[in-house]
């Protein structure tokens, strides 16, 4: 307040003099007089104080209204009694450094441009305000800033809305104090405005922001809590035994970074309990970030801090544009904890993970994300740093999928290794949608000067597939080839391109074990450089291997590497195997299946294609085994020190038949093998299997893997559609002859044998051909 300028000769409108008795007045009486007079006019203008209800507003005043600026006793309790509380756009309530309680109020509103103070200064301490009232509605400023700042509490009984949409603070005046703690308690929060406890800029900490409510919170506005290191922001949706939502939009933002050089990020924790059917669920599209910061070699970079989301229901994320991020500050910062859990819902992810580091001493952090439902990734995940860190992604009863607008990066810097990746899905009844399918990229290379190549594991319970390019390739300054691992209790489809190449250095490993595997795309742990290149690539499955694309597991002008195959099914190669090699022992390729078919020559079941098996390197070994036999209509080459060999049960001479260019000669061995047992041979065998119909063809009830499948009754050619041409389908197979009699689908009858009993009695006769009529008149 300005200074006080009075006239001696006014007071309110009157003379001085004419306000005395009548007598003579000296001159000196008459400055005392006068003076006073100011003095009384001055302390007039100064706000009214407060330390009772009734200074504010008279017993009966419903709403009870503040207009004016009114200086309130530190301890003052304001008990409404159930009234309203408003503050205008002129009115203020202000405490300074004490504490200020306003209880039982009915409805408290602060308009815009009023206020409510426990505010301090630059060197003065906040105080508290503890506010509790049936609602409240911030259009106003409430503070508690200070040095060190205070605390402020709003907090509604019941059911009843805290709404903010101005300004809630208690932040730091001071560059080395911390910053102060919001409180907001209701039935239902809805903030539009700005929360801020922020700390000083040096030696400082952010504050605390907690908000929890029994129903639903919405924030479309600012919390900030970021320090010289980032304080904490928790939002708690059915806090306590309620149920709610969160819902953040666009807009919104919390912010608990490290704003000093070296300083680690804080913490946001967000969650939402209820039902997990239409309570319980978090949208976040906002920005949240817990950053730590980056500093010169004398401070170090700080680490990034910690985000947890956690909800009952779905966990979405449907902005693009949104990022929550962890990330870590230079030179040595690591990244921080980033984890996203849905108890009982799915998650979907459409803006950017960031938990990587920007310095090239420091480590990634690390994603996790667990859901009992599906977990779609459609942005980026970021886990980059001198040594990657960690994404794991996995759901309990349903798929991973990372679209093919998504990517997951988590390689390493100059000499640090790549990152590791874990994506698993399980199921709990949830079928063939418990697959993980990878359409992005994923990076888990070494660093670029000589950083050794991460891992990639993935566990799909009913399939996997990728047709997307994972690499865990090493540093091109001679960094070690990392590893791949696709595991499924059904089928592996490899349709993009699988890589941990040693670049200058030995290839890494990639292993494939399933029911069934399927390789038209590529597959390659190449080494280089002159030392050994030990690579490795290894398929396993139950059921049928097709490789109709290309492994190469070469080391150039290395040693080579080896390629082994096993299935207790047909193996088909269409495409071609490499092992190749400049040194000894120059690689070795080892196939071994049931049936082993080298595609060639029109070879039935290859489609024109002609298969290749090649170790070029000295004392390279091609060897294919057929348990039952093996058919050679395509390419085997090995150098003149290596070995083509080829092994059959006796006699020899009939099961081994070789017709393609094979240099040089194969050698035919007459090997003791175990018969043919597996998928496609007619016989269930437990477990894996559910049926087994004597092939290894998907769409006729029994999967090539030999998994029961899903059928429309009455579909009996398999085409996926029920329509007249089932009815030649099923006279062929009633007229045979046969009788067939259908024993859990497990042994072989015809294409379409559980959909071709359509009168459900086990056989297939006459009578199911009328239960096909009545179900395609039906439609």
């Amino acid at each position: 307040m300005g200074p006080c300028v009075v006239s001696c000769r006014s007071i309110h409108g009157g003379d001085v003099a004419a306000a005395m008795p009548r007598r003579v007045v000296s001159r000196n009486a008459a400055r005392v007089w006068s003076g006073l007079a100011a003095l009384l006019l001055c302390l007039g203008s100064l706000p009214a104080r407060a330390t009772s209800l009734n200074t504010i507003c008279a017993p009966q005043d419903d709403p009870c209204v503040v207009d004016s600026m009114i200086a309130v006793d530190d301890g003052a309790v304001f008990d409404l009694g159930g009234r309203d509380l408003q503050i205008t756009s002129s009115g203020s309530l202000d405490v300074g450094s004490g504490r200020m309680t306003i209880v039982a109020a009915g409805n408290i509103s602060v308009e815009d441009g009023g206020e409510l103070f426990a505010r301090g200064a630059g060197a003065v301490a906040g105080g508290v305000l503890d506010v509790r009232a049936d609602s409240i509605a911030i259009d106003g400023t409430v503070s508690a800033s200070g040095s060190p700042p205070g605390t402020v509490t709003l907090a509604v009984v019941g059911a009843a809305d805290v709404n903010v949409t101005g300004v809630v603070e208690s932040a730091a005046l001071a560059r080395i104090e911390s910053g102060g703690v919001v409180n907001i308690d209701a039935g239902s929060v809805r903030m539009l405005g700005e929360v801020d406890v922020s700390g000083g800029s040096e030696d400082s900490l952010g504050g605390d922001v907690e908000i929890a409510a029994s129903g639903d919170v919405r924030i479309e506005g600012e919390i900030s809590a970021f320090g010289s290191d980032g304080g904490s922001a928790t939002v708690d949706a059915g806090a306590g035994v309620g149920s709610g939502n969160i819902v953040m939009s666009a807009t919104s933002r919390i912010i608990a970074d490290a704003k000093n050089q070296g300083g680690f990020g804080g913490s946001a924790d967000i969650t939402a309990s209820g039902d997990g059917l239409t309570t319980g669920f978090v949208t976040v599209d906002g920005f949240i970030s817990v950053l730590g910061d980056s500093a010169g070699e004398e401070f170090g970079g700080g680490s990034g801090g910690c985000l947890s989301i956690t909800a009952e229901g779905d966990i979405l994320n449907t902005d693009p544009a949104a990022v929550l991020t962890v990330a870590g500050g230079a030179p040595d910062g690591d990244g921080g904890e980033l984890e996203i859990v849905s108890n009982r819902g799915r998650v979907s992810i459409a803006g950017k993970l960031d938990v990587s580091a920007s310095g090239d001493d420091g480590g990634g952090g690390d994603v996790s994300i667990d859901a009992l439902g599906a977990i779609d990734i459609f942005g980026p995940i970021l886990a980059s740093a001198g040594d990657a860190g960690e994404v794991a992604l996995a759901s309990t009863a349903a798929g991973v999928t990372i679209d093919e607008i998504a990517s997951i990066t988590a390689n390493g810097r100059t000499i640090g290794s790549g990152g590791a990746v874990c994506l698993e899905s399980a199921s709990i009844g949830a079928g063939k949608e418990a697959s993980v399918i990878i359409k992005g990229p994923i990076d888990v290379d070494g660093g670029g000067a000589a950083g050794d190549g991460g891992s990639l594991d993935v566990v799909g319970l009913d399939s996997a597939r990728v047709t997307s390019i994972v690499s865990a390739d090493g540093g091109l300054g001679g960094g070690l080839g990392g590893s791949v691992t696709l595991a499924a209790d059904g089928p592996v489809f490899v349709e993009g391109t699988l890589r941990a190449r040693g670049r200058g250095g030995s290839g890494g490993s990639i292993a494939i074990d399933a029911a069934r595997i399927e390789v038209p795309g590529s597959i390659t742990v190449e080494g280089s450089g002159a030392g050994p290149t030990d690579t490795d690539v290894g398929l396993t499955a139950s059921g049928k291997i097709e490789i109709a694309g290309e492994i190469l597991a070469t080391g150039s002008p290395g040693s080579g590497g080896s390629i082994e195959i096993v299935t207790d099914s047909m193996l088909l190669i269409a495409g071609t195997l490499s092992a190749d090699g400049g040194a000894t022992p120059g690689g070795k390729i080892d196939a071994r299946g049931c049936a082993v078919l080298l595609c060639g020559f029109g070879a039935e079941g290859c489609e024109g294609a002609t298969g290749t098996v090649r170790t070029l390197g000295p004392d390279g070994l091609n060897r294919l085994t057929g348990r039952s036999n093996v058919d050679v209509f395509g390419t085997m080459t090995a150098e003149r020190s290596g070995r083509n060999e080829v092994l059959a049960p006796a006699p020899v001479d009939d099961n081994a038949f070789v017709l393609g260019a094979v240099e040089p000669a194969a050698i035919k061995i007459e090997a003791q093998l175990e018969p043919c047992t597996g998928c496609g041979n007619g016989q269930v065998e437990q477990p894996p299997e559910t049926c087994d119909d004597g092939n290894n063809d998907d769409g006729d009830g029994c999967s090539a893997d030999c998994q029961i499948e899903d059928f429309d009754l009455g579909d009996v050619n398999g085409d996926a559609r029920v329509d007249p041409d089932d009815l030649g389908f099923l006279a062929r197979e009633i007229f045979d002859g046969d009788g067939d009699r259908i024993e859990d689908v497990s042994k072989p009858a015809f294409a379409g044998t559980p959909a071709a009993d359509t009168n459900g009695d086990r056989r297939i006769t006459a009578a199911d051909f009328v239960g096909l009529v009545g179900v395609l008149v039906g439609r």
